[in-house]
Formats: structure tokens, sequence, C-alpha cells
């Protein structure tokens, strides 16, 4: 008979458990690294509207500085 016991079937699961565990640790780290790098563009597209929104300001009361 070809009998493994039960330690082999423990073992098997301990070692998916730690597979498990380690996959979660990986996807905790990729979402962290993905969500600060969405934020550090966020933060680059945020000043780049606010400049062309001061230049349509600027050109705005050009306008009517003119037309006045």
């Amino acid at each position: 008979m070809n009998y493994m016991g039960p330690s082999v079937g423990f073992g098997i699961l301990r070692f998916l458990g730690l597979v498990i565990y380690i996959g979660l640790l990986a996807l905790i780290a990729y979402l962290i690294i993905s969500t600060i790098q969405f934020f550090k563009r966020k933060t680059e597209n945020d000043k780049e509207l606010l400049v062309k929104l001061d230049t349509l300001i600027q050109l705005q009361s050009q306008k009517k500085g003119i037309q006045s």
C-alpha cells in the first residue's frame, strides 16, 4: 500500500495557505504603488489645468479691458 499519511495533506494545505498569503501581500503592494502613481499623475494634471485656467482668465480680462 502507498499510504502517505495525514502530514502530507496538512503540508499541502499549509503551502497553499502560504501561497495565498504571499499573493495577498503582493496584491496589496501593487495597489499601494498604483495608487501612489495615480495621485502623482493627478497632481501634475491638476497643476497643468490650473495654469491653463489662469491663462484663460487673463485672456478673458484682457478682452474685457479692450471692449470697455
